[in-house]
């Protein structure tokens, strides 16, 4: 399918581009401390559903970011069977150094008009909404089968 190649191929030359601007896209570790930024106090749980990532690599990022001191995760006071994760001051400041690298991801849709860009959110917009279908029915699915057996 060509899209899928040319949209590989501007993954790979965005990425080489901001390497050499010396800015790490925001990825993995960091799209988790972005996220708690603006909702702090998630459950693991609910990070793996905001973020569209399993259990385990939820796991697995919050261990390097504890290791970090970047966030920590307290029980919650009112279920003690939940775990809070917070950010901690130094994953704030880790985030508050990835402002100014928003110029430059953002230099990255420059040859755009704003039309161009409003109408690329959509698309983007409208090809999460169809993954977050798929998704679900494939859960849906999972848990039928499941529950045959």
């Amino acid at each position: 399918m060509l899209i899928a190649r040319k949209f590989k191929h501007f993954l790979h030359e965005s990425r080489e581009y901001l390497k050499k601007m010396g800015v790490s896209p925001p990825e993995g570790q960091n799209l988790l401390l972005m996220n708690l930024i603006h909702h702090d106090g998630m459950t693991p749980t609910e990070i793996g559903e905001k973020m569209h990532i399993r259990s385990a690599a939820v796991a697995e990022l919050l261990n390097k970011l504890e290791k970090n001191a970047l966030i920590k995760r307290e029980q919650d006071c009112k279920d003690r069977r939940r775990t809070r994760v917070l950010i901690t001051e130094l994953g704030r400041e880790k985030v508050r150094q990835m402002g100014p690298n928003k110029e430059i991801l953002l230099g990255l849709f420059s040859a755009l008009n704003q039309a161009e860009i409003d109408q690329l959110e959509h698309l983007i917009d409208k090809l999460r909404l169809g993954l977050d279908k798929k998704m679900k029915s494939e859960i849906d699915l999972n848990q039928k089968d499941d529950n045959k057996n």
